[in-house]
């Protein structure tokens, strides 16, 4: 994974420590094990084995999974089976999310489920995700162990087919989600937090365009909440990084547009980055990117970016190389080209070429493309427009 990964994450490192303060604060419960026993949800067995490693120190917990971890993973899969509790179901996730963050190689542990079982051990969190009434930290956690065990599932002995298929379900399930109205935050950034991890993998990128995903993702971009917006870009930003989506995909969407529309709008210097990053990805495999950005007035706003500063070396280089990118693409374009880019923008300012008999004769014609598009355009921003510099445009049109 690219460097460029190390600076995002150090910006995500407040949403981290919530999530860790969360997760604590559920293992702080105390559960009274012995009514799963009671209705016969464990065995008494099961039960000595829970009631035996909860509550005990990291090192001892690591201590008692080096010896035992099959028979704890087995039984804390158990539960996740069979509770319906969100008090119990809770803290069955908190703990196996514990255990996954202390080591990846305690994936096997669930893995080695797998071996009787065409569920185990993806199948009974995918479940937990489609609840009535979701709770926010049941989602968060089964979706967070779930991308785990996905993305690292082959390395400790899944079968690559049933990875493959069970990840194709959450990303359904995903995008179902993710279409819905932005009404929960908190629901929407922890999905896209789990989306985060999975599109680490090219295959999973693939996997997820194949749901639409870069148009919700796009979609996700007009949210409210900064942070919604900011995972939503550095998902954008991981897709970015397949050759074959950012060179056919992304051009037939407005993903460009859009985060032009949102560096605009937000001064955040995070998603800056991370916009800046993405286009320059972008950038870089199509120039029906490169034309996106122009057309939605990048070039307008490219100079003042250039000139703040930004202490962020990284950042400043992208700026810089989809400066140089972008006066290539301008000085390729005829007059008609940039004349288009410009209308499309929506920020009008005189020029030779307003003044010029040829550049109308020559066009006219091309007046007509698309059912007429940019008269249209070109009549909603001077109707509309206080400014006396747009007005005169009258004049010419």
């Amino acid at each position: 994974m690219d460097r460029r990964l190390a600076s995002e994450f150090n910006q995500e490192e407040v949403a981290r420590l919530e999530r860790v303060l969360t997760m604590e604060k559920v293992l702080a419960n105390n559960i009274p094990w012995e009514k799963l026993a009671q209705s016969t949800v464990i065995e008494q067995k099961e039960l000595q084995l829970i009631q035996r490693y909860d509550k005990q120190m990291p090192l001892t917990k690591k201590r008692m999974l080096d010896e035992d971890g099959p028979l704890y993973a087995e039984v804390l899969m158990n539960l996740v089976v069979k509770l319906n509790s969100d008090e119990f179901l809770r803290y069955v996730l908190a703990l196996i999310d514990e255990m996954l963050s202390a080591s990846d190689s305690r994936v096997a542990l669930f893995v080695q489920l797998g071996q009787n079982s065409e569920s185990l051990p993806f199948q009974p969190f995918l479940h937990h995700l489609d609840r009535k009434n979701p709770d926010v930290f049941i989602v968060s956690s089964a979706s967070k162990i779930l991308a785990t065990l996905l993305m690292r599932g082959v390395r400790y002995g899944a079968r690559p087919e049933r990875v493959r298929q069970h990840a194709s379900n959450l990303f359904k399930w995903l995008a179902d989600r993710l279409s819905q109205s932005d009404a929960q935050p908190e629901m929407t950034q922890a999905l896209l937090l789990s989306l985060r991890t999975l599109l680490r993998n090219q295959e999973f990128r693939v996997l997820f365009d194949q749901q639409d995903g870069i148009n919700l993702l796009c979609a996700l971009l007009k949210s409210q909440y900064h942070q919604t917006v900011y995972h939503a870009l550095f998902c954008l930003w991981l897709l970015s990084y397949n050759q074959k989506l950012a060179s056919t995909r992304f051009p037939e969407t407005t993903v460009c547009s859009r985060i032009v529309d949102t560096i605009k709008n937000v001064q955040r210097e995070k998603i800056v980055r991370i916009s800046i990053a993405t286009l320059r990805n972008l950038s870089d495999h199509s120039r029906e990117n490169c034309l996106h950005m122009v057309e939605a007035g990048f070039m307008k706003i490219l100079p003042n970016l250039l000139m703040r500063k930004w202490g962020d070396d990284e950042l400043e280089g992208n700026l810089h190389a989809l400066n140089d990118t972008l006066q290539d693409v301008m000085s390729e374009l005829g007059s008609w080209d940039r004349y288009k880019a410009e209308i499309l923008s929506g920020e009008l300012e005189w020029s030779m070429v307003h003044k010029s008999d040829r550049f109308w004769r020559e066009h006219a014609s091309n007046f007509s493309e698309n059912n007429f598009q940019i008269p249209g355009v070109l009549i909603d921003i001077i109707s509309n427009s206080q400014n006396p510099k747009v007005r005169r445009y009258w004049t010419i049109v």
